[in-house]
């Protein structure tokens, strides 16, 4: 017999804790629902090897993705890199289908209004006994500037060759990251099936 798909379920944890001791000062948890029409895309284009089809790039131009093009995806960004992975800004408009970057992305940075963006990680288990598939993506954020620091929008950044904008939610309450403090951001997609 056939597996059934069942929904997909994003949720976002975080935990805001204090540079110098690694307390942890507040946690939360959110539930996202913003993949992009770029994520569809290029999951139909997986799924097809050889299906060519049109993404927006971060920088809004579009190009004509196809697998056989010998390009690898990546998703798990290195240190300082804010142009790919888990992506944070201060946007507030709401989330769209066709978004194709953060509305303001917060600049990786040791100064105000910047974070650092520590090395991102991803892993990927199957639970056969609750019968789903998790992915996991995580990334420190670390404010060593003056001033606070408010999170409103989270993105997952695909490089491809180029960039491309795959997830973006814009968040029910802000994530404040007051100076001398970082925030551990967990992105968890469960793809259940029975």
């Amino acid at each position: 017999m056939m597996a059934k798909m069942k929904k997909v379920r994003e949720v976002l944890r975080y935990e805001v804790f204090d540079l110098k001791t690694g307390k942890v000062l507040k946690r939360g948890r959110y539930e996202l629902h913003s993949f992009t029409r770029n994520f569809y895309r290029f999951m139909y284009s997986r799924h097809l090897a050889q299906q060519t089809v049109s993404l927006v790039r971060t920088n809004g131009s579009s190009w004509s993705l196809s697998i056989s093009s010998g390009y690898s995806p990546a998703i798990k960004a290195p240190a300082k890199d804010d142009t790919y992975g888990m992506v944070v800004g201060t946007g507030t408009t709401a989330e769209s289908f066709d978004d194709y970057k953060l509305e303001a992305k917060i600049p990786h940075g040791e100064g105000d209004n910047q974070l650092y963006y520590d090395g991102q990680t991803a892993s990927a288990t199957e639970d056969e006994t609750n019968n789903k598939h998790i992915i996991t993506e995580e990334r420190n954020f670390y404010n060593y500037g003056s001033v606070d620091i408010t999170i409103n929008e989270i993105g997952l950044i695909l490089r491809f060759y180029y960039k491309f904008l795959l997830f973006r939610s814009v968040l029910s309450t802000p994530i404040t990251v007051p100076a001398g403090t970082g925030v551990r951001i967990t992105m968890e997609i469960t793809i259940p099936y029975s």
